[in-house]
């Protein structure tokens, strides 16, 4: 009977860890363990979600010779394209947006085309913490602004995309031509 209401608390235990996680909300800063960022997506009640770094830089995509397909199509999961990339020989020096996610430490990557989307459905709430905490704020207005995603279109292409209020505008772009990068992380 004592062994039965010891497990019995066990379990009440546990469940009262698991339910007394930070709960976030979309435009949440966050800051774990050294890791900061601003909340763009939730999953779990809030509990999980992707954060979107704080800072931002012009790169290409892909840069010197032999640039050809690689195949980091995934359109949802800019992670799965990150190890296409880190697959293919000298991957930091011929793909910097990839290099420069992945420097901002670990689980960082440049975010597939419909992590952009959400990024963009959000990006009201996520520039208004960026500016709070002093950070970048994304660049939402001119055709100067694109940012690269993840996801590769062909041999010299790959999504890159405008965030606006009416919508995210989608467009292939040369992969050599230097656009902004901005690093997203799951939590």
């Amino acid at each position: 009977m004592l062994m039965k209401r010891m497990k019995c608390l066990l379990y009440v235990c546990l469940a009262a860890l698991v339910g007394c996680g930070t709960k976030y909300s979309v435009g949440d800063y966050y800051e774990v363990e050294g890791v900061r960022g601003v909340v763009f997506s939730v999953t779990d009640g809030g509990r999980h979600g992707k954060i979107l770094s704080l800072d931002e830089t012009s790169l290409p995509w892909q840069k010197g010779r032999g640039i050809n397909v690689v195949g980091a199509a995934d359109q949802a999961d800019g992670a799965a394209n990150l190890e296409v990339i880190k697959s293919q020989p000298d991957w930091q020096e011929r793909f910097p947006a990839f290099a420069w996610c992945v420097e901002q430490g670990e689980g960082w990557y440049l975010p597939a085309v419909n992590e952009m989307a959400e990024i963009n459905a959000s990006h009201e709430a996520v520039n208004a913490a960026l500016v709070a905490a002093q950070a970048t704020p994304l660049e939402t207005q001119g055709v100067t602004f694109l940012y690269w995603s993840s996801t590769e279109t062909g041999k010299y292409g790959a999504s890159g995309g405008w965030l606006y209020s009416k919508g995210f505008e989608l467009s292939e772009e040369i992969k050599n031509y230097s656009q902004h990068v901005r690093a997203v992380r799951a939590f």
